[in-house]
């Protein structure tokens, strides 16, 4: 990010890095939140449940019962969910802040600032290592679910959920928070586990970082750094 500010200090002048400054901001204030939030969402169920996952009949014991250990799981079910739902309102957010950047890291001109998103942008970059990520990003099944979930959630109704406990030994993860099929416009998407949703979050941010990367490669080549 400091590398990217000089560059455009010296590409286009201290007043196009006044104007790009806040969003180069952003995008670390906002990595820094999901970081927060992933966190806060993997510790949410710490000394919820038995300390082995096997124990799946003590895990259904304290779902369905009462008393203190219900009560705690209730709470951390909540603080998951919400923590999950922040962490994707946040991942969701910095693809936008992203277009910013890039419109204004690279000076371009004649688009709404106001309806800037990575899509529209993309569309106005020329052919090189930028665009081919931005393409990328937006490709990833991770980036399509979290789209869609977003914008469900915001628009339309909440993507439901459910704890689910697997008594048959099929599934990879014995018990945890899911979220329901959905449908969004034409998309479909399957049940999933907010474990794994936070690994797919944890694999995009990381998409992110390149992302940003490659910004500084389209504006580097006339300047020695």
């Amino acid at each position: 990010m400091r590398e990217l500010e000089s560059l455009i200090e010296k590409s286009h002048g201290t007043p196009q890095l006044e104007k790009a400054a806040a969003h180069i901001r952003s995008v670390a204030r906002k990595l820094e939140s999901a970081g927060y939030h992933y966190q806060m969402a993997l510790g949410a169920f710490e000394n919820v449940f038995p300390v082995q996952n096997d124990e799946l009949i003590s895990v259904a014991n304290t779902i369905l019962g009462v008393g203190e250990s219900s009560r705690k799981y209730r709470f951390a079910t909540l603080a998951h969910e919400s923590n999950v739902i922040a962490l994707a309102h946040v991942m969701h957010s910095m693809t936008d802040v992203f277009s910013h950047v890039i419109y204004d890291s690279l000076n371009l001109s004649g688009l709404h600032e106001d309806k800037l998103n990575l899509s529209i942008v993309s569309k106005n970059l020329p052919a090189g290592e930028l665009k081919d990520r931005v393409v990328r990003v937006l490709g990833l099944q991770q980036y399509n679910y979290l789209n869609s979930l977003v914008n469900t959630s915001k628009h339309i109704q909440l993507v439901e959920t459910v704890y689910s406990v697997d008594m048959t030994g099929e599934s990879k993860i014995p018990h945890g928070l899911k979220f329901k099929a959905f449908k969004y416009k034409t998309e479909s998407h399957a049940e999933k586990y907010a474990q794994d949703f936070l690994v797919d979050m944890k694999t995009l941010s990381s998409e992110y970082v390149l992302l940003g990367s490659k910004i500084n490669v389209q504006l580097r080549p006339s300047w020695k750094i």
